[in-house]
């Protein structure tokens, strides 16, 4: 007959377990954890004190025959390697001979009454000392059958003593969780998803046992724990938030307190569409500040309105630009660099469950950093060009004179004479405009600097050079400026 000893942490989450062929006089045990044994041949699971008990009237002999020692020795340890490789050892068949003495309290071997290493019993013992304080409590640091040691603690209990059955109840499954996979949009720990199909929730429970999940008192399906502790389902959720909870049950039958509540919110709806797409007015350079042209290629901001608190992303096809968040009104705005040229650009809003919405409407937002052509042709218009030349620009006119000339269309023209300043003028879609100018006697240069619609600028011209006379002399200067034979 073998028997299997298994050693299992306060919290289920670490166990030893050993095949053994008989029980060790001296057990090496971490403190806090509980203590079980398995027959190998019945199956039938009890915890340590109960199993010494149960055979407290058995002669219990070693390989040559001989009756040793009646007493199990419990000694605390505080690494788990070190009592894995103690049970190693007795498994290897190799066990290590304690000497004869008096055993220590806490955390030191003690005496097992002989040199032999396994546990044996004697039928004249009174069974209800051999664990202490009863049948049922396993104390550390005391020699069982020998009474309680100074400062010794439970490492397991049981039930009555004349029960052979396991009665401890598993701690309770612990660490309940959406695997994070399965949890989609921007959080991968907030235990919400846009998925309702092979959803995976993992925990930890006693090694082997049966772990069942519910939600409510609908069971959603059972696994068993691994040798680690760890416990997996694949299920499936509808649309709503689900409060989920597990529920253990060791192999005796013991039932665990229910686990810490998880709550998985299954969201497959997708949220409201951007809308209010728009480009920053003070980006906008040039005359107007809402046509989305500009001369400005970093640091341009795109503003917007969306639901509350969801993921936005801009997109020029299928590029993305850049993402933001939007604020408890729904607010957002997005810094993003742009190349000359014409660019189209939308927004899809994403919230916490990661479904999508449609793309909103898209803005076309124009890049120009092309500096524009000066003005030519610039001109004194011939109506204006008094005198016997309608061409010459010596003129006796001072009020709304006329002044022409040719530029990129819908750029703005502003006229100088010398640097002052005499008029602001829009060229027409050909490229055309006029502008009417006041100018006092005398001579004048007139400039013109264009600004395109993007804001580029193009300073000064050739000077257009204009004579202003008084009436009757611009006559007198066509005469003197042509040639003239008498007689």
């Amino acid at each position: 007959m073998a028997i299997i000893v298994r050693i299992t942490s306060a919290d289920g989450k670490k166990v030893i377990t050993k095949e053994l062929p008989a029980l060790p006089a001296n057990l090496k045990v971490p403190a806090g954890a509980r203590v079980d044994v398995k027959d190998s041949d019945t199956g039938e699971r009890m915890s340590l004190g109960q199993y010494i008990n149960e055979h407290a009237d058995d002669e219990r002999r070693a390989e040559d025959g001989q009756i040793v020692n009646d007493k199990v020795t419990i000694e605390t340890v505080q690494d788990w390697a070190a009592a894995e490789q103690w049970l190693n050892s007795y498994a290897d068949g190799t066990p290590p001979v304690t000497q004869t003495g008096a055993g220590d309290s806490m955390g030191t071997t003690g005496t097992v009454g002989g040199a032999d290493p396994w546990y044996s019993t004697d039928s004249n013992r009174n069974d209800d000392s051999v664990l202490g304080y009863d049948k049922n409590t396993l104390t550390l640091g005391a020699i069982v059958g020998g009474g309680l040691a100074v400062g010794a603690f439970a490492v397991a209990s049981a039930g009555g003593g004349d029960d052979n059955k396991d009665t401890v109840a598993p701690v309770a499954p612990s660490a309940l969780n959406l695997a994070t996979e399965d949890d989609t949009g921007d959080s991968t720990t907030d235990n919400v998803t846009s998925k309702s199909e092979g959803l995976t929730i993992t925990g930890t429970a006693e090694a082997g046992a049966t772990v069942e999940l519910f939600e409510g008192s609908t069971s959603l399906g059972e696994t068993t724990a691994s040798s680690s502790g760890t416990f997996t389902f694949e299920i499936d959720l509808a649309e709503g938030a689900h409060d989920l909870i597990a529920v253990a049950t060791d192999n005796a039958g013991n039932v665990s307190q229910a686990s810490t509540k998880l709550t998985v919110t299954i969201d497959t709806t997708g949220p409201a569409p951007i809308d209010a797409l728009n480009f920053a007015s003070g980006d906008d350079t040039g005359e107007s500040g809402s046509d989305r042209i500009t001369f400005k290629t970093e640091d341009l901001t795109i503003t917007g309105i969306g639901p509350a608190n969801t993921i936005v992303k801009l997109y020029e096809g299928t590029l993305l630009l850049g993402t933001d968040k939007t604020d408890a009104n729904g607010l957002f705005n997005i810094d993003l660099d742009l190349d000359e040229g014409v660019h189209n650009i939308y927004a899809i809003a994403t919230d916490v469950a990661g479904n999508d919405a449609d793309p909103s409407p898209s803005i076309t937002i124009t890049v120009d950093t092309t500096v524009p052509l000066p003005v030519t042709q610039l001109d004194l218009a011939p109506e204006d060009d008094t005198g016997s030349s309608n061409s010459d620009n010596i003129t006796a006119k001072t009020n709304n004179l006329t002044i022409t000339g040719v530029a990129e269309a819908g750029a703005t023209i502003e006229l100088f004479d010398i640097s002052s300043k005499i008029g602001t003028v829009v060229a027409g879609e050909d490229g055309t405009f006029s502008l009417d100018v006041n100018l006092g006697l005398g001579d004048h240069q007139i400039t013109a600097n264009v600004t395109d619609i993007a804001g580029n600028t193009t300073n000064g011209t050739s000077a257009l050079e204009i004579s202003v006379v008084e009436p009757g002399a611009d006559v007198l200067s066509s005469l003197l400026g042509s040639t003239t034979t008498f007689g």
